[in-house]
């Protein structure tokens, strides 16, 4: 998904359910959607300290 050149933006959500990427891309004097990502994630993940939780966000967001 990546692949960010000057003029593009990625933006993510950090849900209680899940996380969501976009990558906008500037157009002009606005920006275009250019591709969307998300995936559930387990319930309380980004709530918990633990180390595996924390670990599996990170793996879920560099899959995405």
């Amino acid at each position: 998904m990546l692949g960010l050149s000057d003029k593009d933006l990625i933006a993510v959500d950090l849900g209680s359910t899940g996380i969501r990427l976009v990558k906008l891309s500037k157009q002009g004097n606005s920006y275009q959607l250019v591709s969307f990502a998300s995936a559930a994630i387990p319930a309380n993940a980004l709530a918990s300290d633990s180390q595996l939780d924390k670990q599996s966000i990170a793996t879920i967001i560099t899959k995405l």
